[in-house]
């Protein structure tokens, strides 16, 4: 009974951080893809037209929400990645994992004001909203404690060194690792919504296929 018990459990580890290594990439490209004017390769510069992308449309809302759930997903993820690299590159786990966690809780306060906030004021009248404008534009351009969102590239930052430790994981293709690392690379842009829906594509690409490895017990875990 223990050992199946044990096996059970050893099936559930390596199981869930490896879907969540499929889903995540899934999830981003698709709230990624529900951005409005997705070609566009200008960032935005200014509230007016951030307000243009969420204002009575549902589908941004929707799209932010799965993002936001991700947060717990990407935490599994982590802890995954950095038991793979136990015993073969700890400083990478270490530091590459640290960066990504900090990042993480970020990524959950980004979409606590950037989406939640926002969808929050759609009950509101075009002439309440109009007269809450100020405040749309201090969360835009992210007032006050609200600069602590810049820390968000340290979840790109940390999967970056993961995915370099994952080159030290025989079991591992380089291609993976490098698709990884070049994934999330192409998430450190300025916020350019088609080159990240892109990047989420290579995402599924590498992290997936470590994912799908992670569960079919091929690698060390």
């Amino acid at each position: 009974m223990k050992e199946t018990t044990n096996s059970t459990v050893a099936a559930i580890q390596r199981f869930a951080p490896g879907l969540a290594m499929i889903l995540v990439p899934i999830i981003l490209i698709i709230g990624f893809a529900a951005h409005p004017n997705l070609g566009n390769l200008t960032p935005l510069r200014d509230t007016a037209s951030w307000v243009s992308e969420f204002r009575r449309n549902a589908v941004w809302g929707h799209a932010h929400m799965g993002v936001l759930f991700t947060m717990p997903l990407f935490v599994v993820i982590i802890l995954g990645l950095t038991r793979i690299l136990s015993g073969k590159a700890d400083w990478h786990a270490l530091i590459g994992g640290s960066f990504a966690m900090i990042g993480t809780l970020v990524l959950g306060l980004d979409k606590g004001a950037l989406y939640m906030v926002p969808s929050a004021l759609e009950v509101l009248s075009d002439q309440q909203f109009a007269a809450a404008m100020p405040a749309v534009d201090a969360i835009f351009t992210k007032a006050g404690p609200l600069s602590l969102l810049g820390l968000l590239p340290l979840l790109m930052i940390g999967f970056v060194i993961l995915g370099v430790g994952l080159f030290k994981v025989p079991a591992i293709a380089r291609w993976k690792s490098a698709t990884v690392v070049i994934a999330f690379l192409l998430m450190l842009n300025p916020d350019i919504d088609l080159i990240s829906a892109i990047a989420s594509v290579v995402m599924l690409v590498g992290l997936g296929s470590v994912g799908l490895d992670l569960i079919r017990g091929r690698l060390e875990y």
